[in-house]
């Protein structure tokens, strides 16, 4: 009959027991599940021969690819801001597109920040692979500059 009552709830890789009244509550933390970030910055004015083989991250081992989020510290305008992701196999030699083409991450005209839209086509980076992407629209009337694409990630 609390009118202000407060509810403990577990987030993720986080779980908790109660053992009812006048007992105790217990929690632990998964230490399987690891949320990483990764970044690449591609600086100066955008072209699209700023290529994914240029900039790329390593991946160590299999992670869940959850995200895709970008920055620029200049907008473009006249169109989007539109980058490729890609995974290479180790040796370089090919590739595969994260996203169809038209659910790539983009940055909208005369904004500064965008992501992907959860519409993977792949949904894990193989250990020994490299993630990077390809900037295929920089903008029509003006160039957006100084790209911030960061991978949220993660291990189990």
């Amino acid at each position: 009959n609390l009118t202000a009552e407060r509810v403990l709830s577990a987030g993720t890789g986080i779980t908790i027991q109660d053992d009812g009244a006048n007992g105790n509550v217990y929690q632990s933390v998964n230490t399987n599940v690891r949320d990483k970030q990764a970044g690449i910055f591609y600086a100066g004015n955008l072209t699209t021969a700023m290529l994914a083989e240029e900039s790329r991250i390593y991946v160590p081992f299999t992670m869940e690819i959850r995200q895709i989020r970008l920055a620029v510290s200049s907008s473009a305008t006249g169109e989007n801001i539109t980058v490729n992701p890609l995974q290479y196999n180790g040796a370089l030699t090919s590739s595969t597109a994260l996203f169809l083409s038209a659910n790539r991450p983009l940055v909208v005209t005369n904004n500064l920040v965008g992501s992907d839209n959860g519409t993977f086509t792949i949904g894990n980076a193989f250990a020994g692979s490299w993630l990077g992407a390809d900037i295929n629209q920089i903008g029509s009337t003006v160039a957006g500059s100084n790209l911030s694409l960061i991978f949220y990630l993660r291990s189990s």
